[in-house]
């Protein structure tokens, strides 16, 4: 079943647009690491998909506006540099997060 479910893995775009959508848009640092940490006991899996997506958009080369409209539309997040670059450090910063919160 293990190898169907990754046969079957959604893009990482979509992952990642999902995460930002449901967990992140609208909720305060905390509320995003007590979910991430909360869906680590649920489904570890996807919190590792979702790293995986961040740690791919963030060093692809992509069309020229899609980190920021990413993080600022999809996440509902404000960047202090509304530039790709910028979007790439606040993912990147999350990724971090993530794999801080995920470690204990």
């Amino acid at each position: 079943m293990l190898a169907e479910q990754r046969a079957h893995k959604p893009a990482v775009m979509d992952t990642l647009r999902e995460f930002l959508q449901y967990r992140v848009w609208g909720a305060e640092p905390e509320d995003v690491q007590r979910g991430v940490i909360a869906m680590l006991s649920i489904n570890p899996y996807y919190i590792t998909q979702v790293i995986d997506a961040i740690d791919h958009v963030t060093s692809t080369d992509l069309p020229a506006g899609t980190l920021s409209q990413l993080v600022m539309i999809d996440g509902n997040q404000m960047l202090m540099d509304e530039s790709d670059d910028g979007a790439r450090a606040w993912l990147r910063e999350l990724a971090a997060q993530m794999r801080e919160w995920t470690s204990g």
